[in-house]
């Protein structure tokens, strides 16, 4: 019984460990990137450029955008984020 509830214990606390943005500087290489990071997925390939998407955070609720152009981190930034839009109609009778 007690070896049951120290699994299940160990079991909660693990499933809530956040997953931290990757420790990464501009300037850096791809390999040394994919070596840093977990939860990557690439977005964008085209002739030069390259955009990683890496999701990390307490419940995977944040994300950030790493763009490489010829091997080497360029820019970070966390995306454009859609603006919601809400239209109300008013009607008279």
């Amino acid at each position: 019984m007690k070896k049951l509830l120290f699994i299940l214990i160990t079991l909660i606390l693990f499933s809530c460990i956040s997953v931290k943005a990757p420790a990464v500087s501009l300037g850096m290489s791809t390999k040394e990137f994919e070596n840093n990071t977990k939860n990557r997925e690439i977005v964008s390939m085209e002739q030069d450029l390259i955009i990683y998407k890496v999701i990390y955070g307490y419940s995977a609720e944040k994300c950030k955008f790493y763009y490489f152009i010829d091997d080497k981190l360029i820019k970070m930034d966390e995306g454009i984020t859609p603006l919601k839009r809400y239209q109300i109609e008013h009607i008279i009778n």
